[in-house]
C-alpha cells in the first residue's frame, strides 16, 4: 500500500499536481510519515496549499518538517508575497503554543533574514501580482518605480509616525520597519504562564550571533539589554540612535551608579557627535542634561568639552550647579542643627532621669511576698552590693507603681524567666557577694566614703544585675506577657493537682437506681 501511495506522489510531483497529492495525504488512513516525506517537493510545487494542509492536520510534528521548510525558505521572495513558512511557524507558535526550541530559532532566523526586493517584484506588482521573465521588468519605465519607492516610504514613513520634516533618512525608516516583525518576536514571552519555565524558548546566543550577522542592530540592543549586559546595549545603540540609547539606559533602576555610567557614555556621544559652531554644541549639551532628571550634573560632562572652550558658554548652567548646591548645603545645616537640638534633649532627659524619684506610702507592699517595703527589720538579710539605709532592705519601684524586694524581685524573675537568663542573673549575684565581702559603714543613714575604685567594680556588675532583672516591671512588662502562654499548673506541681482530683467512691451499702423514662 505504502508503494502504491509512493509512486502516486511521486508522480503527481513530477505532473505538478501538488493539491491531487495533498487531498490524498489529508485522509485519515494515509500514514503521516509520507507528510513529512513529501513535503519538501509539494512546498516547491505549491506553497500556499502545502502549508494551508499542515495547518489543517493536527498532528504533524512541526519539528520534522523543517527540511521542508528550509528548502521552501532559501529561496528569494518578494518582499510583498506572504512567506508561508513565516506564517505556518507563526501558526505553530501562537496558537498552538509550540514550545520546540528549533521551531523558535527557526522562525527567528527568518524574520532576521527576510530579503529586501528581488528583481521583478515591482513588476509582479504592476502586472497584478504573478512573476515575469526578466526582458518583461525591463519595459517598466524607470518613472513608475521611483514613484512605488515614493509612495512606498511615504507609507512606512506615516506608519512609523513620521514626516518629512523630521528630516530621517530613508534607510533608517526602512530599517526600523524590517525589524518591527522580529522585535516584536524578541519581546513576547511564550513562556511566561508556566511556573518555573522560561520566558522564551528560542537560544539567546544563537539569536545575538544572527542578528549581528545580519546588521539587525535594533535587535542586538534588545538582546544585549534582556542579557543585563546593559553598557553593549547603550553602546550599540548610540551607532543607531540616542533615543533608543536613552531608553535602554532608563531600564537600569536598581543600580544607580551604572545608570549614570551609561547616561555618561550617551552624553559623550552627544557632545563629540554634534555638529555645529561651539556655541550650538555647548546648548545642546546643558539641554541635554535636563533629560537625565538630576542624574548628571555639569561637572560630569565637563571633561567630555575641549580646554579651551569658554567659561562664559557654561555661565547658565554652573550658576544653576551653584544653587542647587547652595540649597545642598542650607538643608544639610538644616538636618545638622535639628540633629544638636534632638541630642540636647536627650541629654536634658538623661540628666533629669538622674533626679528622678518617687514617693511611697509607709503601707506599700512588695508584689510578690506581700510585706511592707518601709519596715522590714530583721526578717531580710542586708543584700550585698546594694545601698540601704537604716533597718530597710534594698527594694525597687517601678514608673507603674509596683515596688518589690531585691531579693523578691531576683527570685521572682529567675523563676519566672528561661534558664540562660536565670544562670546569669545567678552568676551576677555570686560576683557581687565575693566583691562585697567588706561591709559598708553606715553613719546617720549615709554611707562613709571610700576610696573610687573599691566602688567602680561593684556598681558595674549591680548596674548589669539592674538591667537583667529591673529592666522592665515583671507585672507590666515582656515577662508578664510571655506568662500568658505557661500552664497554669507545671509539671513540678503535678504530684500536688493529683492530691485534689476528685475520684468516684461507691460505698458497699449504697446501690445504683435507673429510672425509666
Amino acid at each position: 500500500m505504502n508503494s502504491n501511495l509512493s509512486f502516486f506522489f511521486h508522480a503527481n510531483t513530477q505532473q505538478g499536481e501538488a493539491k491531487k497529492a495533498l487531498q490524498v495525504l489529508q485522509k485519515p488512513n494515509v500514514a503521516t510519515e509520507l507528510q513529512y516525506k513529501f513535503a519538501p517537493d509539494l512546498i516547491m510545487l505549491d506553497a500556499y496549499e502545502t502549508v494551508e494542509s499542515w495547518m489543517t492536520t493536527k498532528s504533524l510534528n512541526p519539528r520534522k518538517l523543517i527540511p521542508a521548510m528550509m528548502r521552501y525558505s532559501s529561496e528569494p521572495h518578494a518582499k510583498n508575497e506572504t512567506h508561508e513558512v513565516i506564517k505556518y511557524l507563526e501558526y505553530c507558535v501562537h496558537r498552538l503554543q509550540n514550545e520546540d526550541p528549533g521551531v523558535h530559532n527557526l522562525l527567528l532566523s527568518l524574520y532576521a533574514k527576510k530579503s529586501y526586493l528581488v528583481p521583478g517584484t515591482w513588476a509582479a506588482v504592476l502586472v497584478g501580482g504573478s512573476k515575469v521573465p526578466d526582458v518583461v521588468v525591463q519595459l517598466v519605465k524607470n518613472s513608475h518605480v521611483q514613484k512605488m519607492h515614493v509612495a512606498e516610504m511615504r507609507m512606512l514613513r506615516w506608519m512609523c509616525g513620521h514626516t518629512r520634516s523630521d528630516k530621517i533618512r530613508n534607510e533608517v525608516i526602512r530599517e526600523k520597519e524590517d525589524e518591527s516583525a522580529l522585535l516584536r518576536f524578541l519581546e513576547c514571552k511564550f513562556g511566561k504562564g508556566q511556573p518555573g519555565g522560561p520566558e522564551f524558548f528560542y537560544d539567546p546566543k544563537y539569536a545575538l550571533r544572527l542578528c549581528l550577522k545580519e546588521k539587525r542592530m535594533r535587535a542586538c540592543v534588545h538582546i544585549y539589554s534582556m542579557m543585563s549586559m546593559h553598557e553593549e546595549a547603550v553602546a550599540l545603540a548610540l551607532q543607531v540612535d540616542p533615543e533608543l540609547a536613552m531608553a535602554e539606559a532608563d531600564k537600569v533602576e536598581d543600580d544607580e551608579d551604572l545608570r549614570k555610567k551609561l547616561w555618561l557614555m550617551i552624553a559623550k556621544h552627544v557632545i563629540e557627535q554634534e555638529k555645529g559652531t561651539k556655541r550650538e554644541n555647548i546648548r545642546k549639551a546643558i539641554a541635554f542634561l535636563k533629560e537625565t532628571d538630576g542624574l548628571l550634573k555639569i561637572e560630569d560632562i565637563l571633561p567630555f568639552f575641549p580646554d579651551f572652550a569658554l567659561i562664559d558658554d557654561f555661565k547658565e548652567a554652573i550658576c544653576s550647579s551653584l544653587e542647587d548646591y547652595n540649597e545642598q548645603i542650607e538643608k544639610l545645616k538644616q538636618e545638622m542643627n535639628d540633629a544638636t537640638r534632638g541630642a540636647d534633649n536627650i541629654r536634658n532627659d538623661i540628666s533629669a532621669l538622674a533626679q528622678r524619684y518617687t514617693v511611697i506610702d509607709r503601707d506599700e507592699e512588695c508584689g510578690v511576698c506581700r510585706r511592707k517595703i518601709l519596715n522590714v527589720g530583721g526578717d531580710y538579710r542586708m543584700t550585698t552590693g546594694y545601698m540601704a539605709v537604716g533597718p530597710m532592705a534594698p527594694f525597687y519601684v517601678f514608673p507603674c507603681g509596683h515596688a518589690f524586694h531585691a531579693q523578691c524581685l531576683i527570685a521572682h524573675v529567675t523563676r519566672c524567666t528561661n534558664q540562660a537568663q536565670a544562670e546569669y542573673i545567678l552568676d551576677l549575684q555570686k560576683q557581687l557577694t565575693l566583691l562585697g565581702a567588706e561591709p559598708k559603714n553606715v553613719s546617720n543613714g549615709g554611707l562613709s566614703e571610700e576610696p573610687l575604685a573599691s566602688v567602680t567594680p561593684m556598681h558595674k556588675i549591680r548596674s548589669q544585675l539592674d538591667d537583667a532583672v529591673a529592666s522592665d516591671c515583671p507585672f507590666c512588662g515582656d515577662l508578664m506577657i510571655r506568662e500568658i502562654s505557661l500552664p497554669f499548673i507545671l509539671p513540678e506541681e503535678a504530684e500536688e493537682s493529683e492530691s485534689w482530683e476528685i475520684k468516684p467512691h461507691n460505698h458497699p451499702s449504697q446501690r445504683s437506681l435507673s429510672l425509666a423514662v
